[in-house]
């Protein structure tokens, strides 16, 4: 099954000439409790991108976000470039009582650096509802343009 949402992932990059990559981030959030990410996208030739994602913290007492963005990249200089995204996610708090749990706006804005033709660092900051999150992370190309 992974194969095929891979091989799904690089057909719709090649017929769309984008640019799908994932990535993994850690930081600190809201009240300095320790945060980790994990995202999904896609970076289309114009620099219009498209991103899902899951961002946790990791104690049990805050939520945890499922969120799906879309926005634009800017470039400032050959080795970096900003992208500023806005989209909605679904907050987490607990599964016992769901009238806790409640979609949320969410915008971010993200840094990132150029290493190579596979992959960039960065550092994002992201709101989302009342919480806020700074991660730093490595993203992957799987598909490049």
């Amino acid at each position: 099954m992974k194969k095929v949402i891979l091989m799904a992932c690089i057909m719709a990059s090649l017929m769309c000439k984008a640019q799908f990559n994932s990535g993994v981030s850690i930081g600190t959030g809201t009240y300095l409790k320790p945060v980790a990410a994990l995202s999904f996208g896609y970076h289309f030739n114009n620099h219009f991108l498209l991103q899902t994602g899951f961002s946790t913290y990791t104690d049990r007492s805050h939520p945890a976000f499922f969120n799906a963005r879309f926005g634009r990249e800017i470039i400032i200089h050959p080795t970096y470039s900003i992208s500023v995204t806005v989209g909605s996610g679904y907050q987490l708090q607990s599964n016992d009582h769901k009238e806790l749990n409640k979609i949320v706006g969410i915008g971010g804005v993200e840094l990132d650096k150029y290493i190579n033709e596979d992959g960039d660092l960065f550092i994002e900051f992201t709101q989302a509802g009342k919480y806020a999150m700074g991660t730093i992370g490595i993203k992957f190309y799987i598909v490049n343009r």
